[in-house]
Parts: structure tokens; C-alpha cells; sequence
């Protein structure tokens, strides 16, 4: 037998290199890749964690599970064997990474003395960038991008399922907070929706809906569409409504552009101010209707009762917060991470008479957050960016490279993007492990058909460029794992002890001496917080005051210490 020579342009991978996105051999055992990053939308959204006292603390430490699980999986296991894998989108995540660099200048300015979450916000980043690259690695094609798409369908049909279940007027699901529930449902159903909507996005389309086109998989997306948005409805989250109304406009408007511009030519320009104009038109059209209501009309309905002077009246306390002390360094903020404990260094005393929201810790708003940490200069850094991703996408949409199906998913990136920043000035829910880790998921998708797409152009070529072969991504990925695990890990431990603690029983002043003696070196604040409360409990004055001075060295001003001793005044200094 004679061997066959094999053609000069051969389609085989060269030994040690990595076969960029959509041009894997259909044999290829990446084929499946996708359920990797499945199987951990799986794992974020199953429960709330009965052995963290946070929420949030329980879905960072689920983040960092399952992006050293991926790890494992890819770098480390799947390399080993010559798996073709997708390089690392090096250009991408450094254009991501900008508006958290262009935090570093404040930090520099000011030091770290507003800065006691800059760890945090530094490795959990990290992570970030991580869980957006192993999309890339993991997910090679439209086909497995809808693949990833359906379980995360099952995600949406489950969370809305434990929302429904709950008897607690809006619903938390497994997020800990109605919000965060909402946001999450915001980024995954405009997706959803383009994934079932039979519309043609191709520029010369002589039909734009195709309903003939509708098969089992359309159906899908479409039921878990309209659960995701009985899910949404049932939040009664107004800002998450807005921004999925907000989404919904501005699909109307570019099918109507792509209409009109066939016909009369119209100009990209007109699109713009048209989708700006059109929801600032609605906004006063609901103001004036709402203003020839009467009063109990308005106060009885949650939507109605923002046309109200008392429905803002406590976003403008954590508002104001946020101003004063932009004001106090407006270029370049305080750096990573210091928007939290700004809140309590410039937070009024007397707050608490004026309002009655008391759960405040942020700006609430996104926008504030960002100038708090980065100043004008992060502001513009961070629109910057988000300019960027938009840009990308309209070129996406207008190119012929693309077809209708990936186009569709591009657009439902776009949306998703819209409803996110829509509901992100009026909310944190943006900030929360789960709604990051879900929004890079949702950015994933889009860089994973960003090749295919073939943008011309220095910047287009540099957001794709991989990382050079003298730094294998294996190498850099575990370093990265390492660190944000040494970071965290005091975290996840404080907020297990918190849990431990309050299912304590506590009968005696002995009691109190033990548990105080066993967890009074704690990293976590909310640890010695919960000390301090046993020790006013036991009068033992000389104890809360320790106690009150670890927290104070941990986060100056913060708001638990703080209503502590004014809250218990005369008792707390019959104490000392």
C-alpha cells in the first residue's frame, strides 16, 4: 500500500498551535466544548448558599469554582491530549480591562485610604476576564453558541420556577435580591428573543420576517422567552422594565431604519437621534398622563408612582453621597474599588431622619460609581468602551460576512447591552457577581463570532490578536487563579463564620466569651459586627470598643459601626 500525499494547503493544525474560531475540523472533539461553560451557568444560578451569610459572597466563590474547574479542564487537561483549541483573545479582554486601569491614576493620587475593597475588585476582575476568555476557548461556532444558549434557557426556566415558588410578594429567586433576579433576566432575554424572532437582519432582505422559518428550536427560545418575561414582570423591577423597554425600542427603530433606508436612503445619523429622541418622547408622554391622574390612582401602582417627587426622594440620598465626594476629586477619582467606602466617609449623620431606605452602601447608580473611582477621566474611559462594543457590532450587522442566524445573536448582544446600562444608572444590581459574570457571558458570545465577521481596519485586528507564543495562556491563567484565590479566600472564610455564628446559641455571658475568644481575629467586618452586638448584649463596654476600633481600621465610617454606637448611645457609653 502506497501512502496518499497530502494536499500543499492541508487544513491540519501545525503542531503546537492553536486553530482560531470557526475554522476547527468537524471531528474535533471541541464539538462538545461548550457544555464547560454550560455546566457553570448551571452551577451559579442553583441555589442562594446556606454556608455564606451574602448572597453575593457565595456566587463569587461559585465564580471562582467553576473558572479553576475550567482551568483544569482546558489548560491543563485538554491541552495535555492536543485538543484544538481557540486562542485568547488578548486584544479584548485588555480593551475590557480599561475602564478598571483607568481606576489605577485615582489610586496613585490618593493612596489606599478609600480603597479597602481594591483587592477584591482587582482579582475578581481577573476572574472576569477568565470566564470571557474561556467562552471564546470553549465556544467555537453559531451551532454550539445556541447550544450554550439552550442551557441557558434551563437557567432562566429554573430561576423564574424558584421565584415563583417563593411567598414573598417580588420574588429573589436564588439571587438574594429581586433586583440582581431582574437584571439577570434583562441580559439573557433580549437574546432569547432574537434567537426565536424569524426576522432577516441582512441588509438587502426583501422580506424582513420569515415566519415559514420557524422550527423546533425557535420554539424553544420562545417559551423560555415568555417565562424569563412573566419572570421579569413578576420582579416588578422598574429600572429592569426600562431597560427591556428601552431594548425593545431600539429593535423597532433599526428594522424600521433598515426599512426606510432600502426605500429613501436614510442616513445612520437620522437612526440615532431618532432612538434617543423616542424613549425622552415616551418618558414626558407617561409624566403628562400620569399628572391627570389622581393621587391614589398614582400611589397605587409601583410604575405610576416614579411621576412622584417621594418615589426619588431616596435615590437622592446615595446620590448626593456620591456628588459630594466626586466633588472632593472630580478628574481622577479615588481608585479601584473605593465607590463602597466613599458611601460611608461621606454619608450625612442625620441620613436616617430624611429617609427611610436603610440598606444603602452604593451610589446606586453607574455612572457615579464610576466617576467615584476613576474620576472625568474613568467616565469617559468607561463610555469609551462601551462606544467601542457598539461599534463593533454595527459593523458586525452591516458586513456580509455573517449570516442571518449569527447576525441575529449579534443584535441580541446589542439589546442586551442596552437594557443592562439602561437599568445600571438607577441600580447596583450591575456590580453583583452573578449580573458581571452574566453580562461577560453575554459579551462572550459576541466575541466568539467577532472572527468570522472579518473587520478591516488596525483597531478591528488588534482586538483579535492572541497572546504572543512566549506567554502561553496556561501559565498566566493559573497565575491569575492563584491570585484572586489568596485574595478571596479570607472572604469566603469570614462570611462561613458569620453562618456558623448566627446559628450559635448564645444563653450566657460564658457563651460570649467562648464564641468572642474563637472568632475575634476574623477578616471579616461583618464577623466583629456581629461580636460587637453579643458584647452590648453581655455589657461588656470594654469589648465593643475593641471591636468598634478593628472595623473602624478595616472601613472608616461604616454604616453598621456607626448606628451602632448612635443607635445605643446612652447604654454603649454606661458600658465603658
Amino acid at each position: 500500500m502506497t501512502n496518499k500525499r497530502l494536499p500543499e494547503k492541508s487544513n491540519l493544525p501545525k503542531a503546537g498551535t492553536s486553530t482560531p474560531i470557526g475554522r476547527l475540523t468537524k471531528g474535533s472533539a471541541t464539538q462538545w466544548f461548550y457544555w464547560l461553560p454550560a455546566i457553570a451557568l448551571l452551577i451559579m444560578v442553583w441555589d442562594t448558599g446556606d454556608l455564606f451569610a451574602r448572597v453575593n459572597i457565595y456566587k463569587t466563590f461559585l465564580l471562582f469554582v467553576c473558572v479553576s474547574l475550567l482551568f483544569i479542564f482546558v489548560d491543563v487537561f485538554f491541552q495535555q491530549k492536543r485538543e484544538e483549541i481557540a486562542p485568547t483573545p488578548v486584544g479584548w479582554l485588555l480593551l475590557l480591562s480599561l475602564p478598571i486601569l483607568a481606576t489605577l491614576p485615582g489610586l496613585m493620587l490618593h493612596g489606599s485610604g478609600y480603597n479597602y475593597l481594591l483587592e477584591h475588585e482587582v482579582s475578581i476582575h481577573l476572574m472576569y476576564m477568565m470566564w470571557a476568555a474561556y467562552i471564546v476557548r470553549c465556544v467555537k461556532d453559531i451551532d454550539a453558541l445556541e447550544k450554550l444558549m439552550m442551557v441557558a434557557g434551563i437557567t432562566v426556566i429554573y430561576a423564574v420556577l424558584e421565584g415563583v415558588a417563593q411567598d414573598t410578594g417580588r420574588p429573589k429567586s436564588t439571587f438574594g435580591n429581586t433586583n440582581l433576579y431582574a437584571n439577570y433576566l434583562i441580559l439573557f432575554l433580549p437574546v432569547l428573543m432574537m434567537l426565536w424572532l424569524p426576522v432577516n437582519l441582512q441588509q438587502d432582505a426583501r422580506h424582513r420576517f420569515q415566519w415559514q422559518d420557524i422550527g423546533r428550536k425557535q420554539y424553544y427560545f420562545l417559551l423560555v422567552f415568555l417565562v424569563g418575561l412573566f419572570g421579569l414582570w413578576q420582579t416588578e423591577t422598574r429600572a429592569a422594565l426600562a431597560g427591556f423597554a428601552a431594548a425593545l425600542i431600539v429593535l423597532f427603530l433599526y428594522l424600521l431604519y433598515l426599512k426606510l433606508k432600502q426605500r429613501y436612503q436614510l442616513r445612520g445619523w437620522v437612526f440615532l437621534l431618532t432612538a434617543v429622541g423616542v424613549p425622552l418622547l415616551l418618558l414626558a408622554l407617561l409624566f403628562l398622563a400620569a399628572s391627570q391622574l389622581s393621587e391614589e390612582t398614582v400611589q397605587s401602582s409601583r410604575f405610576l408612582r416614579l411621576t412622584t417627587w417621594e418615589a426619588w426622594s431616596s435615590r437622592l440620598m446615595p446620590w448626593q453621597v456620591a456628588l459630594l465626594s466626586i466633588q472632593d476629586s472630580p478628574l481622577l477619582g479615588f481608585g479601584p474599588g473605593s465607590s463602597y467606602n466613599l458611601f460611608f466617609e461621606y454619608l450625612p449623620e442625620e441620613s436616617r431622619l430624611f429617609t427611610e431606605q436603610r440598606s444603602y452602601k452604593h451610589a446606586h447608580s453607574e455612572i457615579l460609581e464610576v466617576m467615584q473611582e476613576g474620576g472625568i477621566f474613568g467616565l469617559l474611559v468607561h463610555l469609551l468602551v462601551l462606544g467601542g462594543l457598539f461599534w463593533v457590532i454595527v459593523r458586525m450587522l452591516q458586513g456580509s460576512s455573517l449570516d442571518n442566524r449569527e447576525k441575529r445573536l449579534v443584535m441580541g448582544v446589542a439589546l442586551a447591552l442596552v437594557a443592562y446600562n439602561v437599568q445600571s444608572v438607577f441600580s447596583l444590581a450591575t456590580r453583583m457577581t452573578q449580573n458581571e459574570m452574566t453580562l461577560y457571558t453575554v459579551i462572550g458570545l459576541l466575541l466568539v463570532l467577532y472572527p468570522k465577521a472579518q473587520l478591516g481596519g488596525r483597531f478591528a485586528l488588534l482586538l483579535q490578536r492572541p497572546l504572543p507564543i512566549s506567554m502561553p495562556a496556561s501559565a498566566g491563567f493559573l497565575l491569575v487563579t492563584l491570585f484572586a484565590w489568596g485574595i478571596q479566600y479570607p472572604t469566603f472564610i469570614g462570611s462561613n463564620q458569620l453562618v456558623t455564628l448566627a446559628s450559635s446559641k448564645v444563653k450566657t455571658v460564658e457563651d460570649v466569651l467562648k464564641l468572642t475568644e474563637k472568632y475575634e481575629d476574623t477578616p471579616s467586618i461583618y464577623v466583629l459586627h456581629f461580636l460587637a452586638n453579643l458584647q452590648v448584649s453581655a455589657k461588656r463596654g470594654e469589648k465593643v470598643d475593641l471591636l468598634l476600633d478593628r472595623m473602624e481600621r478595616m472601613i472608616p465610617h461604616y454604616r453598621d459601626a456607626d448606628y451602632l454606637v448612635s443607635a445605643l448611645k446612652p447604654t454603649y457609653f454606661s458600658l465603658l
